[in-house]
């Protein structure tokens, strides 16, 4: 009895190995998010942009998509794919599947994800990719010193206004490069709360200006700025006004020892001035102009 016990629990024992083997062993299908991120080594003199369909700026930085595959396998083969699809699948001009060479180029996606070294050779099937294919361009990286320019609002300055460097280094798509005039320029730009900051008459030093590239968008892949902001120096002009004023009193001015001494008649004609242009500083002048500050034409007597 004890002996076809035993018998009854190895037999047991040796069918639900085979069972959970077979279990393992099943194909399965799998519908999976795939995200694709396009990568460009930085030390690399190419760069891979995606044409078609256009990157997806939900996935964070950078050129990505999500696409749906329908893979089957077995099921613990399955599961090793999920942890793999958990991260973006990285693709890389060159990789297997991927070109290398500069030009436009239709990928299948159901053959770039198989050959790819993160998913061959897992015992699966890929069985369909949405959407099929998509279309990469890939250009070699030129590189181009561009002088920089400093635009300022309207608004006049004490001498140019100089940017520390002067130029820069601009790496781009040949592509791109191409369709740059021979005499580009880095822009450099001021915006108006910065100049409303600068005090009038000083020369000063404005940190950081961050660098546009016109005719450049700055999504362009792999485009890079060295260096990315500068600081200008500059000094902005006095801003001066002019103001016609009707009438300007005179007044006198004596030491108060020597009142007793003269006798000072003024003719009625002279005790006021007529049409008195005034230009100076425009806060100062708009003080006069409003009479928060009152404008009096002064004679000093003395001995």
């Amino acid at each position: 009895m004890l002996r076809h016990l035993r018998t009854i629990l190895i037999v047991t024992t040796i069918a639900a190995i085979v069972w959970a083997f077979a279990e393992a062993e099943s194909l399965r299908p799998l519908n999976a998010e795939i995200d694709l991120a396009l990568v460009s080594d930085p030390a690399s003199t190419r760069t891979l942009e995606l044409i078609d369909p256009k990157p997806d700026s939900r996935l964070g930085p950078g050129t990505a998509i999500r696409v749906i595959g329908e893979i089957e396998g077995p099921a613990a083969t399955l599961a090793q794919i999920e942890r793999i699809l958990g991260d973006p699948i990285r693709l890389s001009a060159g990789d297997p599947g991927m070109p290398k060479d500069p030009g436009t180029w239709p990928i299948s996606l159901r053959d770039l994800l198989r050959d790819h070294p993160a998913l061959r050779g897992r015992g699966m099937v890929i069985r369909r990719v949405e959407p099929a294919t998509i279309t990469l361009r890939i250009d070699d990286l030129v590189e181009r010193q561009l002088p920089i320019r400093v635009e300022l609002p309207e608004g006049e300055t004490d001498g140019p206004a100089e940017s520390r460097p002067r130029s820069t280094t601009v790496l781009l798509p040949k592509s791109v490069s191409d369709t740059l005039p021979a005499d580009a320029i880095a822009l450099a730009r001021i915006d108006q709360t910065t100049w409303d900051r600068l005090v009038p008459g000083r020369r000063e030093t404005v940190p950081g200006i961050r660098l546009e590239i016109p005719g450049v968008p700055s999504d362009t892949p792999s485009l890079r700025v060295r260096p990315p902001v500068v600081d200008i120096s500059l000094a902005v002009r006095m801003r001066t006004s002019t103001l016609r004023v009707a009438t300007v009193p005179v007044h006198l001015r004596i030491p108060p020892v020597e009142l007793a001494l003269f006798d000072v008649e003024i003719p009625e004609q002279d005790r006021v001035l007529i049409d008195v242009v005034v230009s100076g500083p425009a806060d100062l002048v708009r003080q006069i102009e409003d009479r928060s500050f009152p404008l009096i034409a002064t004679v000093t007597l003395t001995y």
